[in-house]
């Protein structure tokens, strides 16, 4: 049961559904024994309640609950949708990236503790293209205001939440009918609706039954077809705002990408030009405090090298 009066505003209704789907998740494994009554992986819970909100925070949604009188199909507002959900995820990805990398380099004695900071600021203008707008040093602590770094809870959660997220919406849609990737006259991906399907609901509903019964591979295999983490449904869903992108940087001669041969930051009043790495990207996955992560059955190399790979595919929108 969930009580809640919030005001009726368009996020306060994002937030019921959300919480909804998850409810419903802990609704259907719960006839699995005690051990197994959790998600597949952490993320996974995530990645269903955010799932669903694709097809939530949608004009044609509101039009069919009569939120919205008339379906404005200009090109632009669209591109505005687009625009608002790539602020909310795909540019979280860098920043978890990031976050992550550094507290983990930290723990695991990766880095001197003098190189601290510079090393935060390294990553940050690798990953993100952002640097401080003054000179830092090693007498400053950047990171340690971010609550994310010093509270013990998983990063990573989320950015595998995002992947799968997209990789959700993507299958239900599909199994709807409401979108065919070989089909150039079906709705865009971003456009898909799937609150009346009962085909997806039904899918959706024997992979959240599975529990923690099974590898979760296993399962998310069951509802899209693949084992595999994969990025690809992000980019399907964004690729009219990364057209219109390129069309507009090209257009404006926009220079893409940031320099990073700079000093920003000092170590022991002694100037440290920070390089970047172009061949390296990684990300270690430190398990945090109790064990947090090692739901992903103890994530194994494989694992570890499809997320490398995953990652190397999207900082490509960088260049």
């Amino acid at each position: 049961r969930m009580v809640v009066c919030p005001p009726f505003n368009a996020k306060q209704l994002l937030r019921v559904h959300s919480a909804m789907a998850r409810l419903q998740y802990y609704m259907q494994y719960q006839q699995q024994p005690k051990i197994y009554r959790q998600g597949a992986n952490q993320a996974f819970e995530w990645g269903v309640g955010s799932a669903i909100l694709l097809s939530i925070d949608n004009p044609n949604h509101f039009h069919k609950i009569g939120l919205i009188k008339n379906i404005d199909d200009d090109y632009k507002v669209g591109i505005n949708i687009l625009m608002k959900r790539a602020l909310e995820t795909v540019v979280y990805l860098p920043y978890a990236l990031t976050l992550n990398n550094w507290r983990s380099d930290v723990f695991e004695n990766q880095t001197k503790f003098e190189n601290w900071n510079c090393y935060w600021w390294r990553l940050r203008l690798n990953n993100q293209g952002i640097k401080p707008p003054i000179l830092r040093s090693d007498k400053d602590f950047d990171s340690g205001t971010i609550s994310d770094i010093v509270e013990p809870k998983s990063i990573i959660k989320r950015f595998i939440g995002i992947i799968l997220q997209f990789q959700f919406h993507r299958a239900l849609c599909i199994k709807a009918k409401k979108y065919n990737p070989k089909d150039e006259k079906t709705l865009p991906l971003h456009m898909c609706d799937i609150s009346d399907s009962k085909e997806a609901g039904e899918a959706l509903k024997k992979m959240m039954s599975f529990g923690r019964s099974q590898v979760w591979r296993m399962t998310l295999k069951n509802l899209t077809g693949s084992n595999v983490l994969d990025p690809t449904a992000l980019r399907e869903y964004f690729k009219p705002l990364e057209d219109w992108l390129r069309d507009e940087n090209l257009k404006n001669d926009e220079y893409i990408g940031w320099e990073i041969h700079e000093t920003f930051c000092k170590k022991h009043k002694e100037e440290i030009i920070l390089e970047q790495d172009h061949k390296h990207v990684h990300l270690h996955l430190y398990s945090d405090t109790c064990d947090e992560f090692k739901s992903l059955d103890n994530i194994s190399k494989s694992t570890e090298q499809e997320i490398n790979q995953l990652l190397e595919k999207l900082l490509k929108w960088k260049n």
